[in-house]
C-alpha cells in the first residue's frame, strides 16, 4: 500500500479493497468546503467522511456516511489509484494501493 501527499487539507484516508467505500478525512486545522466538488458537503476539522457504494448495503447517514446510489461498487483490483478532484479537475489528494 502506498499513499501520496495532498495539496488541500482533505486526504483520501482509505479505500476498501472490495469496492464498498472510499473514506475522506480533513487533516487540516480548518473546515474544508467540498461545495464545488462532486460531493457537496462541509468536512469539519478532523471529520471523516465515508462514501459507500450502493451495493455495500449501508444506510445513508450524513454527515459521516454517504451512499452513492449511482455506484454499485468502487473499482477493485491488484492496483487501485483513487484521486480526489475539484470541480475544475485539480487533483488535491490521491491514494494508491499496490
Amino acid at each position: 500500500m502506498a499513499r501520496t501527499g495532498q495539496s488541500s487539507g482533505v486526504a483520501v484516508e482509505e479505500v476498501d479493497l472490495e469496492g464498498n467505500f472510499i473514506r475522506l478525512k480533513n487533516k487540516s486545522n480548518e473546515d474544508q468546503s467540498l461545495g464545488n466538488w462532486t460531493i457537496k458537503v462541509m468536512l469539519k476539522t478532523g471529520q471523516t467522511l465515508t462514501i459507500w457504494a450502493a451495493g455495500a448495503g449501508v444506510a445513508h447517514n450524513p454527515p459521516s456516511d454517504f451512499v452513492n446510489k449511482s455506484t454499485n461498487s468502487w473499482v477493485t483490483g491488484d492496483s487501485i489509484r483513487t484521486a480526489l478532484l475539484t470541480f475544475s479537475n485539480e487533483e488535491v489528494a490521491m491514494y494508491k494501493l499496490v
